[in-house]
């Protein structure tokens, strides 16, 4: 009998690379790394999450990769491609689901959870919101830099 995270498509991101998962279950947390920095000791990490399946988000990224300069304002894989390879060279790429979520905020959270706890040489996300606190904590110097500021400003 054939499991659910079985996958015959040669395209599929997950399942190609030697990824375990339901790549047709929609609402993932994924990760991807570079084969192609590992092979030289660098640890290279992108964490993401799709309301999609993670296959059709793996072929956004597919489709990002096979012409990176195009699209490395757009998608992680592409910018990497550029900045750490460059354009020339043949890069290798590994996908895994993570898990996968009902809950578009359980799943946001847990992506947010993965970066942050991420050991990696090569962060590959670029959404800054997951580097810093929520509710930024307000010290006694902030509170007299804005007392000077307002002093100066009137």
């Amino acid at each position: 009998m054939k499991e659910e995270t079985d996958c015959e498509r040669g395209d599929c991101v997950v399942h190609a690379f030697g990824g375990k998962g339901n790549c047709n279950k929609e609402g993932a947390v994924y990760q991807g790394d570079c084969k192609t920095c590992a092979e030289k000791g660098v640890k290279s990490i992108y964490i993401g999450e799709t309301s999609r399946s993670t296959y059709v988000r793996g072929q956004q990224h597919l489709k990002a990769m096979q012409n990176p300069v195009q699209s490395k304002n757009k998608n992680a894989f592409a910018k990497h491609i550029i900045e750490k390879h460059g354009d020339g060279e043949k890069v290798k790429f590994g996908f895994k689901i993570v898990k996968n979520f009902a809950k578009p905020l359980e799943r946001q959270v847990r992506e947010g959870v993965e970066i942050l706890g991420m050991r990696a040489d090569v962060v590959m996300n670029s959404k800054l919101d997951h580097y810093k606190p929520a509710i930024r904590r307000v010290g006694f110097t902030d509170i007299l830099d804005e007392l000077e500021l307002d002093l100066n400003l009137n």
